[in-house]
């Protein structure tokens, strides 16, 4: 009874192992990825993050149209976390970090 119980604890690690091993370059889950916050208001968009050695977040702000408007590439050299997004005219749009859509505002 011992020796099955182990031997299915043992295949159930493995199979795990295989799997996270066996994930495809651009899966989703990304373990090594910052925690990141994003607050707008109507004169900038504020990152805010737990980690402070970020390699490199990119920052694109779309249209409805889905065309990039504004962008920002912030590491941990970065001294000011924010996008002054004032010059944009009144619309709706989105916050994207890399591919993954962080939250949508209005301007008005």
């Amino acid at each position: 009874m011992k020796t099955t119980f182990f031997g299915a604890l043992l295949l159930s690690m493995f199979l795990s192992l295989n799997h996270s091993i066996a994930a495809p370059a651009g899966a989703t889950t990304r373990l090594n990825d910052p925690e990141v916050k994003v607050v707008v208001s109507q004169k900038r968009i504020w990152l805010v993050t737990d980690e402070i050695s970020v390699k490199s977040l990119t920052l694109h702000v779309m249209n409805e149209q889905g065309r990039v408007v504004m962008e920002k590439t912030f590491s941990s050299k970065t001294t000011d976390w924010s996008l002054v997004i004032s010059s944009l005219p009144s619309g709706k749009y989105a916050v994207m970090i890399g591919s993954k859509k962080m939250t949508e505002f209005e301007r008005q």
